[in-house]
């Protein structure tokens, strides 16, 4: 796997494009102002107080009420997961080290996980089901099919690793938001 960087020429999404303006403003407004900038480019996290709205989030809340999980077409998609508190210390690790100034680094996990693996993962935790149904009108024309990041340039200038194993975060932020309650969801 090789670091690639992420154009967005016929970006499939608004996201897409939306990143790309975010991380070209903010390293222009680096240079320009003689500023520390760094940009760490994060995949799928999750954790407390994670997004709700994407689909790591939507399968999260859908466990805690007791409800199936729905994955779009075969879920084979494969992605990468970091739990939140990898995040926080690549993020405080990123601003210590002189290194980083005016880089742009990927994060990313050893191991990849297919979105059906996640989500059996998830219902074995919860006592859920998992159901496969076509993708709706509109969805599959912006699905990104497999995407995962090559997180070796970050760990080789940084020293950066994740450290909390998927099947272990998953556990624990599943009964993080059961004890919460899915509202905080």
């Amino acid at each position: 796997m090789s670091e690639k960087t992420i154009d967005t020429p016929g970006a499939r999404d608004t996201v897409a494009t939306e990143k790309r303006g975010c991380l070209d403003s903010h390293l222009m407004y680096g240079r320009t102002y003689s500023l520390w900038t760094t940009v760490v480019r994060l995949t799928n996290t999750y954790g407390p107080r994670q997004n709700r709205f994407d689909f790591v989030g939507l399968f999260m809340r859908l466990a805690v009420a007791g409800q199936s999980l729905t994955v779009f077409g075969d879920g084979s998609q494969v992605r990468d997961f970091n739990h939140v508190d990898d995040v926080c210390r690549a993020m405080l690790l990123a601003a210590a080290h002189d290194e980083s100034r005016g880089q742009v680094f990927n994060l990313g996990a050893r191991e990849t996980r297919s979105v059906r693996q996640f989500a059996d993962q998830l219902a074995a935790v919860a006592g859920v089901e998992v159901e496969t149904v076509p993708y709706p009108p509109g969805r599959k024309e912006i699905e990104i099919g497999s995407f995962y990041a090559d997180f070796s340039r970050f760990r080789r200038t940084i020293g950066w690793e994740p450290a909390v194993p998927l099947e272990e975060g998953i556990r624990a932020t599943f009964e993080h938001f059961r004890a919460a309650g899915s509202e905080t969801l």
